[in-house]
């Protein structure tokens, strides 16, 4: 099973390769990296004049949360963990989910995991 899946990636890094000597262009060689996202409305509301503005600003947020997503994975080497990283620019203090559940709802039922 091993061999299959060594094999597998192997075959899969060569064709990449081959992709990437054929590539003429930077839009086409980074298609593969390209994120897609969809944002559903009602029908209904299409024609609404906000309906633009919103869409654009859906669009904006995704970007930035890709961007972030990427610049933390560069970050996360050497054992670093996500916490880590944000303790480093917050100014607030990380809390348990079920610490504030319990303080502010009185559940003292709940398991952390």
């Amino acid at each position: 099973m091993a061999n299959t899946v060594q094999t597998l990636r192997g075959l899969i890094d060569d064709i990449r390769d081959l992709r990437n000597r054929a590539t003429n262009s930077l839009t086409e060689y980074s298609k593969v990296t390209q994120v897609i996202n969809r944002a559903y409305i009602q029908e209904s509301l299409q024609s609404e004049e906000i309906m633009i503005p919103l869409i654009s600003t859906l669009e904006q947020m995704d970007i930035a949360f890709v961007m972030v997503a990427v610049g933390m994975n560069q970050m996360c080497i050497g054992g670093k963990t996500v916490r880590d990283i944000m303790e480093s620019v917050t100014t607030e203090n990380f809390n348990s989910a079920v610490d504030v559940v319990s303080t502010n709802f009185g559940i003292t039922t709940l398991i952390a995991k």
